[in-house]
């Protein structure tokens, strides 16, 4: 056996491996929109990679929220004022969507990219009615028909033939003119502002005898002509009652459909969350101030004008503070209460849209029927967001007081969004389009609405109530500032 010079090794031992210095990098890969995949790999000396095993999604870090809000709001600002059935408007309309392909929803086809390439095309469609033949043509933002002679309103969310420059009646840039008026009949003080549907040229001047025979005979004003209806036409002195007076200097004249529906829908809701906050300091129900109509549209409400408008009619609002209600996700309404789902049980809950859009409305419990499945399907009402109130107290009028707070809750989310509150990082608006106009209030809902205020945007609101309103005597510079031609325009 021979003497080795260096030490020996077994066949079983492996020699010490050279260290190589390694880099790791990192690889964002993106396969689709809203999709994140981490995949890592290993550089080695000859710059080559080598993968490693596929990591799991990037996690991203999310605050948490109060609410669980929707991705996407079901909200539309607009009103879809479609075609008339078996006309030829309709029969346009589907050649049209034929042209585009168009799968989606009617009132979304006018504002859509591809519409407004088709509108600007020139492009001629030939259109089938009644066994006539007509050439549509599209070209310079308008839907031409009849020969050129005729053509569609070019609001994007009506489909009515144009009959005031390129819109129709109702969506037309002429003038309209607003009643404010009072049954001075009647000893409880009782208002109507009636706007008219069409509108009218500069030189033409509407009178309130003009505009109350108008109310005979369009149906939008089914409560005012219900409510005339209802009372005798005469008092004991042989004189016409109701006896309507305007109480404004002069009526308003907007210009516009723009502007007239701001104006309108603004004022009718500040007067209309006047007159509810004034009921709740009056005891006598004979006393009450009474706004003739069912719902208070506020789709387009501009809420600098609504504030403008409450705060000359005496009425204050604004935060002073953070309020304790703001944190958590239970209404305080609804403290030491558990919900009742028995049959005919009503509640008011909000919905949440996207962030910062709340819904208020009421809910009722149907009876279930034989073919529901399981209690999910019977709790369908469980994807609303909180509950906000439930009236148990058996010495009220229930119903009444549901109905009634739902409005308290509506005006809530009004009053935030009017006063820019936020909850969980984005500005509050209203998830709806009317409100119900219940303004038979008492102290306690003024209460409630101070909560339900807090609760949405964790703000205390100091609210200002006046003791009455007399209009003759309001400043109301906000609505004439409002309506003056902006000359810088």
């Amino acid at each position: 056996m021979s003497n080795n010079d260096g030490p020996s090794t077994s066949s079983t031992t492996n020699p010490p491996t050279k260290r190589q210095k390694m880099t790791i990098s990192q690889t964002v890969l993106v396969p689709e929109v809203g999709s994140k995949t981490l995949q890592l790999f290993i550089q080695t000396d000859d710059g080559t990679f080598v993968s490693l095993e596929q990591c799991s999604p990037i996690r991203e870090e999310t605050a948490p929220t109060r609410f669980q809000w929707a991705a996407t709001s079901e909200f539309c600002n607009e009103k879809w004022t479609a075609p008339g059935k078996n006309t030829k408007l309709e029969a346009i309309l589907n050649a049209v969507k034929a042209q585009l392909l168009w799968t989606g929803e009617d009132k979304d086809m006018k504002r859509s990219p591809q519409m407004k390439t088709l509108l600007k095309s020139g492009r001629r469609l030939t259109v089938n009615f009644k066994d006539n033949e007509d050439q549509v043509t599209l070209k310079d933002g308008r839907i031409l028909y009849n020969n050129n002679k005729s053509s569609i309103c070019k609001d994007e969310f009506c489909w009515k033939a144009s009959q005031v420059g390129h819109h129709c009646s109702e969506h037309g840039e002429g003038n309209k003119t607003h009643f404010l008026i009072r049954d001075s009949a009647n000893p409880t003080p009782t208002f109507a502002l009636l706007s008219p549907i069409d509108v009218h040229s500069p030189k033409t001047t509407i009178t309130l005898n003009d505009m109350l025979k108008k109310t005979k005979v369009d149906t939008q004003f089914l409560v005012f002509t219900k409510y005339n209806d209802k009372l005798p036409k005469t008092n004991e002195a042989g004189e016409t009652i109701p006896f309507w007076v305007l109480v404004t200097p002069r009526p308003w004249v907007t210009n516009g459909q723009k502007k007239s529906n701001e104006f309108a829908e603004s004022l009718r809701l500040a007067i209309s969350i006047t007159f509810s906050l004034i009921n709740s300091q009056q005891p006598d129900p004979k006393k009450h101030y009474i706004l003739l109509a069912d719902q208070v549209y506020m789709r387009y409400a501009n809420w600098a004008l609504v504030k403008d408008l409450l705060t000359s009619f005496g009425v204050g609002a604004e935060f002073i503070g953070d309020s304790e209600l703001g944190t958590g996700d239970k209404s305080p309404l609804m403290d030491g209460l558990r919900l009742d789902r028995c049959e005919g049980k009503s509640w008011i809950y909000a919905k949440m849209g996207t962030i910062g859009r709340i819904h208020v409305g009421i809910r009722t419990q149907k009876k279930r029927s034989a073919d529901s499945k399981n209690i999910a399907n019977y709790h369908k009402t469980d994807l609303d967001g909180p509950v906000l109130f439930q009236c148990q107290d058996k010495t009220l009028d229930m119903k009444k007081e549901n109905e009634i707070m739902e409005w308290v809750g509506q005006v809530a989310i009004c009053i935030c969004e009017m006063l820019k509150g936020e909850v969980d990082g984005g500005q509050i608006h209203c998830d709806f389009q009317k409100i119900e106009n219940k303004s038979a209030w008492e102290p306690r809902h003024v209460e409630m609405l101070i909560k339900l205020i807090g609760f949405f945007c964790g703000k205390i609101v100091k609210i200002v109530i006046p003791e009455s309103i007399n209009f003759s005597i309001v400043n109301l510079k906000p609505a004439y500032d409002f309506l003056r031609p902006n000359l810088f325009n």
